[in-house]
C-alpha cells in the first residue's frame, strides 16, 4: 500500500537526522553551508520514488522506515524508470553550486557503491535492502528486528538471498546479528570512502 505524502515527508526528516553523519554524506556535504535542507530534499525525493513501486514500509508513521524491494518484482528497468525523477525536489530547490558539490565525488562513490555487485554472487531474484533506520530513541528497543523480521521470514520461505551495502562500519556487526555476512569490501583510492557488500544467504540450499 503506498503511504501518504505527510508520511514520505516525516520519513525524509528521520533519514536527515539519521545518515547526517554518514561517511558518503559527510563527504558529499562537507562544504555546503545548509546540508540538513539539501538532504531533506534528496531524501524526500527517493522515497516518493521508492513508494511509487510500493517499496517503503514505515513503523508508527515517522518512528522507522525500511526501503526495499525483490528484483524480480522489480526489475531493473522498472527501477530506473521509478528512479528518474528522484532527484526533482533537489533540482527544483538546490543552487547549481550546491548540486555540483553534492555531485562532486559521485563519480569515485560509485567506483566503490557498486550497485550491481551481488550480480557476481546470484544469477537469479534476490531481495535489495536499499535503507533501514529507527528513530535514535527507540535503539534496543527491538524496533529494527520488528521492521526487519518480516523481509527475513518472506526472503526465507521464498529461497532467495537478502543483499545491502553501507559505508558506516557501524553497521556491520547489527547486520551480522541477523545473519547478515560481509561479501565485499571496497575501499576507495581517492576519498575516505569504504564500501561493505553484505548478504544475508539462505541455509541448507
Amino acid at each position: 500500500m503506498k503511504n501518504n505524502m505527510r508520511q514520505i515527508e516525516s520519513c525524509a526528516k528521520l533519514m536527515v537526522k539519521r545518515f547526517r553523519n554518514d561517511p558518503l554524506v559527510t563527504i558529499q556535504t562537507k562544504d555546503i553551508e545548509n546540508p540538513e535542507q539539501l538532504l531533506y530534499w534528496s531524501f524526500l525525493g527517493q522515497i516518493e520514488a521508492y513508494n511509487e513501486i510500493d517499496a517503503v514500509t514505515f513503523y508508527q508513521g515517522d518512528k522507522g522506515v525500511l526501503v526495499g524491494y525483490s528484483t524480480a518484482r522489480v526489475p531493473e528497468e522498472k527501477l530506473f524508470a521509478t528512479l528518474q525523477n528522484a532527484a526533482k525536489y533537489l533540482l527544483e530547490n538546490a543552487s547549481s553550486e550546491e548540486i555540483t558539490q553534492l555531485s562532486k565525488y559521485a563519480i569515485d562513490a560509485n567506483e566503490v557503491n557498486d550497485e550491481g555487485w551481488y550480480k557476481r554472487y546470484w544469477q537469479g531474484e534476490v531481495y535489495n535492502l536499499q535503507i533501514i533506520t529507527i528513530d535514535k530513541n527507540l535503539k534496543g528497543t527491538g524496533v529494527f528486528r520488528e521492521l526487519l523480521s518480516p523481509i527475513l521470514k518472506s526472503c526465507e520461505e521464498k529461497g532467495i538471498p537478502i543483499v545491502a551495502q553501507t559505508n558506516n562500519p557501524d553497521n556491520v556487526s547489527l547486520y551480522e546479528h541477523f545473519g547478515f555476512k560481509v561479501i565485499e569490501k571496497r575501499t576507495s583510492e581517492k576519498i575516505p570512502l569504504t564500501c561493505y557488500s553484505i548478504a544475508r544467504e539462505i541455509t541448507g540450499r
